[in-house]
């Protein structure tokens, strides 16, 4: 009797220690488990940021009507952008006047005819960028009164008062009746805006061809100079 009591304090310890070696495996594995899960989630937190790469801004895109070409045809790439049914009524000039001051290109002053009305109109072409764009102004019909100018005979910049910036002159006739005027339309810069100087188209009126509107230019010069 002794030895079985023996033998059933043996057997009991023994499962007691099973049972804790079991309990302290099974814990074990739970802790490394766990901690497999944990490695897993940071691999795929750290895989994400890498995965993600910068992706630059975008630059805003300037608007522009008009990109010159130097192997296009110039005029032919202007027309696509005046009014259905345009024709010129003078070659397109280039030049430095009113918001140009030459930096990133000049000016081009566009005269044409829509709709075969016979009517002159302007559209200027101001630089945008150095990289050869362009955004249009429209300065409408030119009119004299209530006369259209029908022709334009030259196109050209002077100064014609105080500030910087040259005027825009465009030497123009029309018919009216039998008779035939010649007139210069003047257009200069305010701020934001090309506007008409009404009392110097007068004193250039019937002048031609342009050397002697720059002559009357230089003596009206010379007066305000006292």
């Amino acid at each position: 009797m002794k030895y079985l009591k023996i033998l059933v304090f043996v057997f009991a310890s023994m499962f007691a220690v099973t049972t804790s070696v079991d309990a302290g495996l099974i814990k074990s594995l739970k802790k490394k488990v766990a901690d497999v899960k944990g490695d897993k989630k940071k691999d795929s937190k750290e895989d994400k940021a890498k995965n993600k790469v910068a992706v630059p801004a975008k630059k805003p895109q300037s608007k522009y009507d008009y990109e010159a070409n130097e192997s296009g045809d110039r005029e032919a790439d202007v027309k696509k952008i005046l009014p259905p049914k345009s024709e010129y009524t003078h070659w397109i000039t280039s030049g430095i006047f009113g918001p140009a001051d030459g930096s990133i290109g000049s000016i081009l002053i566009v005269p044409y005819i829509a709709n075969n009305d016979g009517k002159v109109q302007i559209m200027l072409l101001i630089p945008k960028d150095s990289d050869h764009k362009y955004v249009k102004m429209t300065l409408g019909t030119v009119n004299f009164g209530k006369n259209a100018a029908q022709e334009v005979l030259s196109v050209f910049f002077d100064q014609a008062d105080k500030d910087k910036e040259r005027e825009l002159f465009i030497l123009c006739s029309y018919q009216n009746g039998n008779d035939y005027f010649i007139e210069t339309a003047v257009y200069n810069w305010n701020k934001n805006k090309f506007v008409r100087e009404p009392k110097l188209e007068q004193k250039l009126k019937n002048l031609s061809p342009t050397i002697n509107v720059r002559r009357a230019l230089r003596v009206m010069e010379k007066n305000s100079k006292g």
